[in-house]
């Protein structure tokens, strides 16, 4: 079976669009967890001008703020948890190197921090 998602338009999201779109998710989140995936989002959202590492595949060609809102929607529907929604929604922009390693690990957002 084909389901079909509706993914924001990454050029024109905006935070409350953002927002309402992880209201929409098919789980259910609590509002720190849903925070901390708005503030990743908007993180990933910032970084989308930053420059990249070539792949050399097929994936170079696309958007990866969409493409980690894509794998978001999917891991939500698998139910997984905060913690692995923000993984996927950085992996394409960590893999290209527009997001370090070092800045997930000092975020606000990331497990174990704590928020201001």
């Amino acid at each position: 079976m084909v389901q079909v998602r509706t993914l924001p338009n990454s050029v024109a999201l905006q935070h409350s669009t953002l927002e309402q779109w992880l209201r929409q998710l098919p789980m259910e989140l609590d509002p720190a967890d849903q925070e901390r995936i708005g503030r990743a989002a908007e993180d990933l959202k910032n970084s989308h001008g930053a420059p990249t590492v070539a792949t050399a595949d097929w994936a170079g060609e696309s958007d990866p703020f969409a493409v980690g809102l894509e794998i978001l929607q999917i891991l939500s529907e698998l139910r997984l948890g905060a913690d692995a929604l923000i993984a996927g929604l950085l992996y394409r922009s960590v893999r290209e190197q527009r997001v370090t390693l070092e800045q997930v690990d000092t975020a606000l957002w990331c497990a174990g921090q704590q928020s201001a």
